[in-house]
Formats: C-alpha cells, structure tokens, sequence
C-alpha cells in the first residue's frame, strides 16, 4: 500500500510552525540584505532562536543550527567576538552546518590573531604612551621618572560628585582575556574603577579598588570580573579602556591628587 501524504490536524499544525519559522530567519536575512545593520539582524535572530522548540520538533536542529551561525555572523560585525564564537560552537554540533560554521570560526580567530594586537604592554619609561585624559574630564598626565623607571602621572581635582577618567583608545579594537597594572595614589587614597567598552558600544566594570599611598597595589582583573553596567550582553572586543576616579563620590577627600601608574598590560 502506498502511504499517501495526509496531514492530521496536530501534524499540519507543527508543519505549518516550522514553515514559519523558516520564513522568519529568511526575514532576518532579508532585513540584513537590505537594513544592511547587522544590529537589526540579531534582534530577528535572537527571537527566532529563543521560538525554536526543537524538543517538539527534532527535525529544527537544522533550522537552529543555520540560525546560528547566521546570527554568529551579526554579533562579529558588530564587534562581539566571545558572542560569535559560542554562537557558532553550539552551530558545528550540526553536520550540514558544521562546515559553513567551522570556517567562520577559523575566520574569525585569524582575525583575532593578525588584528587583535595582543598583548598590549605598556610600560611608560618614556612617555604616556596612547593614555590621555577622557573627553569631558578635567586633569592632565605626564610622565615622570622615579628611581625605578618611567610612571604615568594622572593629576586630577578630586570634588563632590565628580569623576575623572583616564582613557586608553584601542585601534582596532581587540578581545579582552585580562587586564593587569601597578597604581599607587599621592595625597589621600583613591577609589578606583577599571571599566571597559565594546565594539557595540557597551560598557563594562570592574569591581571597585582602593589605591594606597604607600606602596604600589597591583591590579589584576580577568575578563570574567567585568560586569555590564547596563542590561545584559556578553563582551566583545574592547574599543577602548578607562580608569575611573570615584573618591568624589565615595570618600570626603577633595582637593588635588595624583595617581602614578606602571606596568599596564592587556592579555
């Protein structure tokens, strides 16, 4: 006997799921042809993901597997390189995808490789290197030499309800593994928070540290101790590093403080 290809009704209604959902990421790519903002793109990408119910339809593997290394594709343009590449391993578990994603991921690690400029080590026996005061702040830096070598001096006023910042710009922008430096504070103690921004615009800080005046305290901060400052989102790579000076928000302090700074590196 021939089976002839009648739907019942549950079957015709999980037929016509999974139609939708192919016609939703042909949408997302559609909107990324033609929007051209790999912005709008995941936003499409990332709710059809989250719709996907391959638990009830285990023939979706497929249809979560492209998604993903579609949406993959989106995150690395807009600088989320950790978020494209998890993307993407969870894409390779797919046979038919696997090659398509494998080689995005070779991609982007060459990438990573040839651009990332890593590690970045910078330890001002000379000059400031590409450190300056951030736009909107007060102060000046410079560089002075003590009887152990070349330092950063980062000269602020500290005063009630201000911060002041010191800004290290990265071009091209590069992944963040770890961030290390020495600080030492003049004047009073300072209250100090490394924060960092991504490709996508996003900000990301570090837990708050007090810097002593007398000795040098060592900072060491793994990517994972960064935490968004607004809503949620995974790191990509980092345009650009701060050292914020809280002290005028959280001690009773004011007046001039120097803060010296030595041995920055980015991993």
């Amino acid at each position: 006997m021939v089976a002839l290809g009648i739907l019942t009704p549950a079957r015709a209604g999980e037929r016509d799921d999974a139609v939708r959902d192919w016609e939703a990421q042909h949408d997302a790519r559609l909107a990324e042809a033609l929007d051209g903002t790999p912005e709008v793109a995941a936003l499409y990408y990332r709710e059809l993901l989250q719709n996907i119910e391959i638990e009830a339809d285990p023939s979706r593997e497929r249809l979560d597997a492209e998604t993903l290394y579609w949406f993959a594709r989106s995150l690395y343009a807009l600088g989320d390189v950790n978020g494209a590449l998890e993307a993407l391993r969870l894409a390779v578990a797919e046979p038919t995808i696997r090659p398509l994603a494998s080689a995005l991921v070779a991609i982007i690690e060459a990438d990573v490789r040839r651009e990332g400029g890593l590690p970045v080590d910078f330890r001002f026996e000379d000059d400031t290197r590409s450190f300056d005061v951030a736009a909107g702040s007060t102060g000046n830096i410079s560089h002075e030499r003590l009887k152990e070598g070349g330092v950063l001096r980062w000269r602020s006023q500290v005063r009630a309800g201000e911060v002041s910042r010191l800004e290290l710009p990265l071009r091209p922008s590069v992944p963040l593994h770890s961030l290390a430096f020495r600080v030492k504070a003049r004047e009073f103690s300072a209250d100090l928070q490394v924060t960092v921004q991504d490709g996508a615009g996003r900000r990301f800080a570090a837990p708050l540290v007090r810097v002593p005046t007398d000795d040098w305290l060592r900072v060491e901060l793994a990517a994972a101790s960064f935490r968004p400052l607004v809503g949620g989102g995974v790191m990509g790579r980092i345009s650009s590093v701060q050292l914020e000076n809280l002290t005028g928000y959280l001690s009773s302090e004011r007046g001039a403080q120097e803060l010296l700074v030595d041995d920055f590196r980015l991993d």
